[in-house]
C-alpha cells in the first residue's frame, strides 16, 4: 500500500508541477503605415502564451548589431490560453532610413526572442501643392 501511495504521489507531483513552455513568436513582418509617411511603420507578429500570461516587447535600431541592446517598448499582452496577432506602430522614424527590429515575449516560464527583421522608411512624406481648380458648371 505504501508503494502504491508513493507511486501515486510521484505521478501527481509530476503532473501538478510540470511547467508550461515559454511563449512562442511567429508571423513576423513589417510594412509601411498607410498612408505611408516617411516617419512610421508597422510591425506585425503573433505571440502564443502557451499556458501563462505573456507580455511582448519590440526593440528597434538603425544598426542590426545593436538592436538587442535597444530600448524595449511594450507591444502587447496575450492571455495564457490564447494566441494573439498583434500590430505595433513604430513612429518618430527618420525618412529614407533602414531600421532593424525584433519582438521578444516573456511569461512566468521564460523569454523568447524573435528574429531580427528590417524595413526602410520612405524617402519623404508626400506633399500636395496648389495646382488650381476648374469650375465644372
Amino acid at each position: 500500500m505504501k508503494k502504491l501511495l508513493l507511486f501515486t504521489c510521484l505521478i501527481l507531483s509530476s503532473f501538478c508541477f510540470a511547467q508550461a513552455p515559454k511563449p512562442t513568436i511567429s508571423g513576423l513582418s513589417s510594412g509601411p503605415f498607410t498612408p505611408s509617411p516617411a516617419t512610421s511603420a508597422y510591425a506585425y507578429f503573433t505571440v502564443a502564451a502557451n499556458g501563462a500570461d505573456a507580455t511582448s516587447y519590440i526593440q528597434y535600431s538603425t544598426n542590426a548589431a545593436t538592436v538587442a541592446s535597444a530600448t524595449s517598448y511594450s507591444a502587447g499582452f496575450t492571455n495564457a490560453t490564447f494566441s494573439s496577432s498583434l500590430i505595433y506602430q513604430i513612429t518618430g522614424l527618420q525618412p529614407n532610413t533602414t531600421y532593424y527590429w525584433r519582438i521578444w515575449a516573456n511569461n512566468a516560464f521564460g523569454t523568447t526572442y524573435g528574429a531580427v527583421n528590417s524595413f526602410t522608411t520612405a524617402s519623404s512624406t508626400p506633399t500636395v501643392s496648389n495646382v488650381g481648380y476648374r469650375d465644372w458648371e
